[in-house]
């Protein structure tokens, strides 16, 4: 029982620490990274702020929060990898490509997620979340 609580302090720890940020000063990509890191773990709640009102389909952030978290701990959802295919940056418009490996009950799925994210004062927040299996056509995605 000790051992377990130690190991869940040590992991919360970590988590904090590593989703500390600044998010004034994150390019696009950061903040994908970011919310990578985070979306499904205890420091869940560091992502709300880089999302938008509208990717949060109108919920306040806490809701969001313990709505999604509670459906991913469900599939048992883990993030395994992620590396960047492409990116762009127009105006206030910007697109982050990733393939990703995503951990479930069901397995494991290689896939390809296409970040939609705008600037809303100042800050990069992410506004919609694609997945497919197809090369996307990044400039589309920028007009």
């Amino acid at each position: 029982m000790l051992k377990k609580c130690t190991e869940k302090l040590i992991i919360l720890i970590i988590c904090v620490q590593g989703c500390h940020f600044v998010p004034q000063s994150e390019t696009p990509v950061e903040v994908v990274f970011h919310f990578v890191e985070c979306y499904g773990t205890p420091c869940m709640d560091s992502v709300v702020e880089l999302t938008t009102v509208a990717f949060r389909d109108n919920r306040p952030g806490s809701v969001w929060v313990m709505e999604t978290w509670k459906e991913l701990h469900r599939i048992k959802y883990r993030h395994i990898s992620s590396r960047v295919l492409d990116s762009r940056v127009r105006q206030n418009r910007a697109v982050v490509i990733l393939q990703s490996r995503i951990g479930t009950i069901a397995g494991h799925v290689d896939q390809r997620e296409i970040f939609l994210l705008i600037r809303e004062s100042g800050l990069w927040k992410i506004d919609d979340i694609q997945v497919t299996d197809e090369v996307p056509d990044i400039e589309s995605f920028l007009l």
